[in-house]
């Protein structure tokens, strides 16, 4: 009796897992290529909007780099495993309600734009320098 509960059990998880696999948005609809495109698009710009509060902070990103980590993290991830969350809370709660997305994740990148500082330069240099090290041990 307790295997076919089992059975029965499993059975209804795969079920509800296929379901939700097959059909995207909480509407029960499937998105096409273009639409679920379109869709991730719109939380990036959610996630870019949410970002505009910490753009000075990149003029010296390691000095601020765990405060820009923490809020781009945010942005992006915050909620992601709380359905009861709303969709305008990060990226990953918006492309998994909107988008009916099953996996989420961001990638930060710094657009540089005009001349590099000399802290910057003497970064770069330092992080060079130390990659050559290692390959030399």
């Amino acid at each position: 009796m307790q295997s076919l509960l089992q059975i029965l059990l499993l059975c209804i998880l795969s079920c509800g897992l296929i379901f939700n696999c097959c059909y995207a948005d909480s509407h029960g609809e499937k998105l096409s290529k273009s639409e679920f495109d379109t869709c991730v698009q719109e939380c990036g710009n959610q996630y870019e909007e949410c970002s505009k509060a910490i753009r000075e902070l990149w003029k010296n990103f390691q000095k601020n780099k765990k405060q820009i980590m923490k809020v781009m993290n945010s942005c992006c991830l915050r909620g992601q495993s709380d359905h009861s969350q709303p969709s305008t809370l990060s990226f990953a709660t918006c492309v998994r309600d909107r988008c009916g997305a099953e996996l989420w994740g961001c990638n930060i990148k710094k657009r540089h734009s005009g001349f590099l500082t000399e802290r910057e330069i003497e970064y770069i240099k330092q992080k060079e320098l130390r990659a050559k090290k290692k390959i030399q041990q």
